[in-house]
């Protein structure tokens, strides 16, 4: 029981520390990691605890709608700002283990834009990244990669939409049979694979034999 209770309280750490950002990779993490958000947004309200509630009136690099209202906790304001409602604020966000930090700009134009009051080679790194537009096109790569996965997903599905028709055509044909002739069989199966035969304790001999049907591969059947 020992040992389970911490192989659990091992796995729940590494778990912890999946998605941590290492200081000074900050710029590199944002680029790399899917689930960051970049946007520009309006704050609605800030508390002193770090909770923020925000507006994004322009994405970056995120899946979120304009307009609408996020909530963050342990908000981080980066260099000497002070952060009041009804300002727009640059915004990068994680995820819940690592703080949303909140920055000050010259402008709402990434191309041209200055982070305000910070210094240092890891913030020079960020603000190269976004006058480049390296996290724009980290964006676009993320979205072609999600749109290939779904043609390719969508494809498989009819694919096997068309292969179950085939089959069942198979089936219609043969709706009824007194004996399994040797066309039935090559139209109904593809293939049929006989294992390796096992004995259980009592000597009982096993056979597994799965039968691969035409168009539709192998039928899993409840026992």
């Amino acid at each position: 029981m020992k040992k389970l209770i911490s192989f659990i309280s091992i796995t729940i750490l590494l778990l912890s520390l999946s998605v941590t950002v290492f200081a000074g990779s900050v710029p590199e993490d944002l680029l790399h990691y899917d689930g960051a958000h970049i946007f520009f947004g309006e704050v609605l309200s800030y508390t002193e605890n770090g909770d923020v509630a925000v507006s994004p009136v322009k994405k970056i690099k995120v899946d979120i709608k304009t307009g609408t209202k996020q909530t963050y906790s342990n908000a981080n304001a980066i260099g000497d700002i002070d952060i009041k409602p009804g300002n727009v604020y640059l915004i990068t966000y994680f995820d819940e283990n690592n703080p949303t930090d909140i920055f000050e700009v010259t402008s709402y134009d990434t191309k041209t834009l200055k982070l305000k009051n910070v210094e240092g080679d890891m913030w020079e790194r960020f603000e190269k990244y976004l006058n480049d537009g390296e996290y724009e096109k980290a964006e676009q790569k993320e979205l072609k990669e999600r749109a290939a996965a779904i043609r390719a997903e969508l494809s498989k599905a009819q694919e096997a939409t068309v292969n179950a028709e085939k089959f069942m055509n198979v089936v219609r044909k043969y709706t009824s049979f007194e004996e399994l002739t040797p066309t039935l069989l090559r139209e109904f199966v593809e293939k049929i694979v006989v294992h390796e035969c096992s004995y259980d304790e009592n000597g009982t001999r096993r056979q597994d034999i799965d039968i691969y049907y035409s168009f539709v591969g192998k039928v899993d059947l409840p026992e």
